[in-house]
């Protein structure tokens, strides 16, 4: 979890009062949706990372409020609204360049994404021959070698086809 601090700037001459809701938006295993209340004018929330097919949509329940889409990275330590990296809602695509940090963060976790997709299409595919399919040199292969009968791993061979 992040530590998001959110401290709507509402019409600029008074404290904004209400609150802040967060839903996610997009597909697959989403979190609750949230709302927090606004006390002296902001409120730190523990929010959910977002994954590679949804984002937050935060509302801002204030005068004057804003109403985004962003992601959030899982970081140590709090950060703020302002420093999320906003996107558009219906491709999860940066609306303004991120920080260095913020996409180096992104790119690891496409990377770790594309590892896992590669990873996740060999998975459950038994393996019991004394040798490996033959591959083109230079593709990374990851076979799981699982019990036929209870269809526990017994192992994961990986490698790069030479």
């Amino acid at each position: 979890m992040t530590l998001v601090t959110f401290a709507p700037v509402g019409n600029g001459t008074t404290t904004p009062r209400g609150y802040i809701e967060g839903r996610p938006v997009g597909f697959g295993t989403l979190p609750d949706s949230f709302r927090a209340v606004l006390v002296d004018g902001a409120v730190t929330v523990e929010v959910e990372p977002t994954g590679l097919t949804w984002c937050w949509n935060f509302v801002e329940r204030v005068d004057y409020g804003r109403d985004e889409y962003a992601t959030v990275t899982d970081v140590v330590g709090p950060v703020t609204y302002a420093s999320l990296t906003k996107v558009n809602g219906d491709d999860f695509s940066p609306t303004v360049a991120p920080s260095a940090g913020w996409q180096a963060a992104l790119d690891l976790k496409q990377s770790i994404a594309t590892l896992g997709a590669a990873i996740t299409a060999q998975v459950g595919v038994s393996y019991a021959g004394p040798t490996l399919p033959a591959y083109a040199p230079g593709t990374h292969y990851v076979w799981t070698k699982t019990d036929a009968v209870t269809g526990d791993l017994i192992d994961i061979i990986t490698g790069v086809a030479s």
